[in-house]
C-alpha cells in the first residue's frame, strides 16, 4: 500500500517555500538554465552550471542530482530532476519526470516536498493536471508526503478546481 500525499498549491517561488526538499525540472539542452532551476542556480552561485559543465548533471529524462542548499533556499536541500531535450518534452515525458521526482523524495524520506511544475509553463499547468497526479501517484512511496506545487496565481483557481 502507497503513502498518502497532500497536494497544497503555493503562488511563492520554489526557493521561498520551506520545505525538506525543493524539487526542479533541468532540461538537457537549456543553457542557461531556465525557470524554477535557473532561479535556484543564481542563488547557489552557480552550483546547478558547474555540475552541468562538470557532467554531473546532464538533464536526461528522469535522472535526478540532489544538492546542499546552505541556506539560499528556504528549503535545505534541491533535488533538480532530468527532463530530457526541450523538444522533445511531452506530457509523458511531464508524468514519467514527475514520478522519478516522487520516487526519489520517497527514498530520501522527505516528508515535505516544494515543487515547481517540471518544465510546465504556469499556463500549462492545468492543462496536465492528469500526468502530473499518474506521476505522483506512480512514485509515491509508504511514507505520506506533504507536496507545495508552485503556481502562478493568476493560474491557482483554476488548478484549485481540477486538483
Amino acid at each position: 500500500m502507497s503513502g498518502l500525499v497532500q497536494i497544497d498549491l503555493d503562488t511563492r517561488a520554489l526557493e521561498r517555500i520551506e520545505a525538506d526538499v525543493a524539487v526542479a525540472g533541468v532540461f538537457a539542452d537549456d543553457r542557461p538554465l531556465r525557470g524554477a532551476a535557473g532561479r535556484a542556480d543564481w542563488r547557489l552561485c552557480g552550483l546547478l552550471t558547474q555540475l552541468v559543465l562538470d557532467a554531473h548533471l546532464d538533464g536526461a529524462v528522469g535522472s535526478a542530482t540532489l544538492v546542499g542548499t546552505s541556506g539560499r533556499l528556504a528549503a535545505p536541500a534541491l533535488l533538480a530532476i532530468g527532463l530530457g531535450r526541450r523538444d522533445a518534452f511531452t506530457a509523458a515525458v511531464f508524468e514519467r519526470a514527475t514520478q522519478a521526482g516522487i520516487e526519489r523524495l520517497a527514498a530520501l524520506g522527505s516528508a515535505r516536498a516544494a515543487m515547481a511544475p517540471l518544465g510546465v509553463p504556469g499556463e500549462d499547468v492545468v492543462r496536465l493536471v492528469r500526468p502530473f497526479l499518474d506521476g505522483v501517484v506512480a512514485g509515491m512511496g509508504e511514507r505520506p508526503l506533504a507536496l507545495r506545487l508552485c503556481v502562478p496565481e493568476s493560474e491557482e483557481s483554476r488548478l484549485r478546481r481540477e486538483l
